[in-house]
């Protein structure tokens, strides 16, 4: 969904296992690791007894408004949605680890597969 409405171009020349499998371990590094241990390990956990049920509210508000650099409405609030669900899985298993792999084959699929299976395929 998200690729419909931002229509990325490919990061990798074709697609291949060859050539999705170092980038897809990167994003799912940086993106996956990096960004869900900053809001959902770090930051939800921090302001949990601050803000009570508001807490998972607030980290996916703070999430979703990094992607304003993207310049879409629709993407932010598709963000948001998707953030909330990821700071429940976290609250409800106490862990990070399946949030960071979702996020990971999430961010590889929008950045590496999508862009030749989905061409062509785009929301207003």
């Amino acid at each position: 969904m998200e690729y419909m409405v931002l229509h990325y171009p490919p990061m990798v020349s074709r697609l291949a296992l060859s050539e999705i499998l170092l980038p897809a371990f990167v994003l799912t590094m940086t993106t996956g690791f990096v960004e869900e241990y900053v809001f959902r390990g770090t930051m939800q956990a921090a302001c949990a007894e601050a803000l009570g049920r508001w807490n998972l509210f607030y980290i996916s508000f703070l999430f979703a408004i990094v992607h304003v650099i993207h310049r879409s409405v629709l993407d932010i609030v598709l963000v948001f949605f998707i953030a909330l669900f990821f700071a429940w899985c976290v609250k409800k298993t106490g862990s990070i680890f399946g949030v960071v792999l979702a996020h990971g084959v999430t961010n590889s699929t929008l950045f590496l597969v999508a862009p030749f299976i989905l061409k062509g395929f785009h929301l207003p």
